[in-house]
């Protein structure tokens, strides 16, 4: 028994020694291809790296995508909507509301409540917030809209955001 795993031992010794000779043999010495155990060591070595990137590449994509939906304030988006209507009123068609700052309260409650709702399930719909915002204040073919101008809302109030907001 002793003398068969010693004659296996030299057979793979030999065998392993033949490998190696034909390796040198095909291939240049500097263009040797990885061994096996090389091989191995590349998956790992490789996988960190490749993670890093990957999370780099997502933290800055989505972190440009999230400074993006809060990059304005309710007040600013307040004073956008203001400028996209055109009046005092804000576009308040479903309350009442007889002055300026009563109805400026009113659109900022309405932005208020409505980014909560962005917050908690608006995101799965829609790209960013203020494009929820337009299908909650002034939705695309809603009853109090016969001309059809609530398709332009989100274009002019994004348009007054950009120019400053305030």
């Amino acid at each position: 028994m002793h003398k068969l795993k010693s004659l296996m031992a030299k057979h793979r010794s030999q065998e392993a020694e033949f490998i190696r000779r034909l390796r040198i043999s095909m291939y240049p010495i500097k263009e040797l291809p990885p061994t096996p155990q090389e091989m191995s060591l590349l998956p790992n070595s490789i996988i960190p790296v490749m993670g890093a990137v990957f999370l780099i590449v997502v933290l800055f994509v989505g972190g440009c995508k999230v400074a993006q939906a809060e990059e304005y304030t309710d007040t600013q988006i307040v004073n956008a909507i203001r400028k996209a209507e055109g009046t005092w009123t804000y576009g308040i068609k479903s309350i009442k509301c007889s002055t300026a700052s009563e109805c400026r309260q009113i659109c900022l409650t309405t932005v208020k409540r409505n980014r909560q709702r962005f917050i908690n399930y608006g995101y799965k719909d829609h790209a960013d917030f203020i494009s929820y915002l337009a299908s909650r204040y002034c939705p695309v073919g809603a009853s109090n809209d016969p001309t059809g101008l609530n398709k332009n809302w989100q274009r002019n109030v994004r348009y007054f955001l950009r120019k400053g907001g305030a």
